[in-house]
């Protein structure tokens, strides 16, 4: 974060898509994705059923943790530097089988508050002409919770 121009003008997200691709010339630019909603997966449903919702030991204690290629199910810890090692299991094998397949996390845009919008309605007024007709556009009004027929004058009080 420290190579991002700090004073650039930035409002939209295809101009800090241009900020964040030009910050660094040497020893590489950064080579920046464009994410899209598709992108985001549920991770947390395809992970779940694989491994243990809390963690079977105390990691507070910890001095020393071996976690082998071999057995990764496994780890073996050890609460002092010269304790006896201990072991534990994070990952059962039955259930490592029976993870779901990723899927989007969203299917739609995501709404946002009548709250929110009214305060983008606001700050875009500080925005160049240009990129206020952004937050204005019909796919920020169709992410309104409720009822989103409500025109945008009402929100330019």
């Amino acid at each position: 974060m420290a190579l991002i121009k700090q004073n650039t003008d930035v409002d939209l997200p295809h101009q800090w898509h241009q900020v964040f691709s030009e910050a660094r010339v040497k020893p590489s630019p950064f080579h920046v994705i464009p994410c899209t909603q598709t992108m985001f997966l549920t991770y947390t449903d395809h992970l779940k059923p694989a491994y243990r919702a809390t963690c079977p030991l105390k990691t507070r204690p910890i001095r020393e943790l071996f976690i082998y290629a071999e057995l990764p199910q496994l780890v073996s810890f050890r609460n002092s530097w010269n304790g006896a090692m201990e072991t534990a299991v994070v990952v059962s094998r039955q259930q490592r089988q029976k993870s779901q397949p990723l899927k989007q996390s969203f299917t739609a845009p995501i709404p946002i508050s009548k709250e929110k919008f009214k305060d983008l309605q606001c700050l875009k007024k500080l925005c160049s002409p240009a990129n206020q007709e952004f937050y204005a556009s019909p796919s920020v009004l169709d992410t309104v919770d409720g009822d989103s027929a409500q025109s945008e004058s009402e929100y330019d009080e």
